[in-house]
């Protein structure tokens, strides 16, 4: 669907239909189709009984980070360079062709990721400069709606091949991958938001980490 781009792919639980079919709609409402759903990792299965008491609750966080990762692990194995990764409460506000010359020029830097998010999912962002369409940054702390490249690919499964909860880091996938970020390592980040997160539906997810207080 985008030309460049190997994969695109929405995560969501196959128990949320409702989730799913808000989004597919809506998706197809603005002209995307051919929108792989990947069946996300439930954490409230997956990982019930067999979390460190320290991180009882946080089940969910933890199903959303190993869904990521299993994409990463796909993006690693099938060689692809770029995959677009969404969760099913993203919403577009702008158009494919908005989204296809975002992707054409900022891919040109070679960025670590692409994020297609701005208004809350920057977090202590240091704008880079350059005069272009986009603002180039160090870290973003929001997933709905991202480019991995195969490099970021890489790293998320580096990070996390052994299956161990080093860290608090490894509960929520994006502060997980700002960890992995190096000095560097460019994210870019379009001046006008081009995807939002729906805030409208419940989750699984709580957003602080258990040796975090929420901010």
């Amino acid at each position: 669907m985008i030309f460049g781009c190997d994969a695109t792919i929405c995560i969501s639980l196959e128990r949320r239909a409702d989730r799913w079919s808000r989004f597919y709609h809506h998706a197809r409402s603005v002209g995307w189709f051919n929108i792989d759903r990947f069946f996300a990792i439930d954490g409230a299965a997956k990982f019930k009984d067999n979390l460190p008491e320290k991180f009882h609750g946080w089940e969910g966080a933890m199903g959303c980070t190993w869904s990521h990762w299993e994409i990463a692990k796909r993006v690693v194995e099938k060689g692809w360079k770029w995959a677009l990764v969404m969760e099913d409460d993203c919403r577009f506000l702008g158009s494919i062709s908005d989204v296809q010359a975002y992707f054409d020029e900022a891919r040109e830097l070679n960025p670590l990721q692409i994020h297609l998010g701005r208004d809350g999912s920057m977090h202590e962002a240091e704008i880079l400069g350059e005069d272009r369409s986009f603002d180039m940054v160090r870290k973003v702390m929001n997933t709905h709606a991202y480019f991995m490249s195969a490099d970021l690919a890489q790293r998320i499964c580096d990070s996390l091949k052994d299956n161990h909860l080093r860290t608090d880091l490894t509960i929520h996938i994006d502060r997980l991958i700002s960890s992995l970020q190096g000095p560097r390592d460019i994210v870019t980040v379009p001046k006008k938001e081009i995807c939002e997160q729906d805030k409208s539906f419940t989750t699984d997810v709580k957003w602080s980490c258990p040796d975090h207080k929420q901010k």
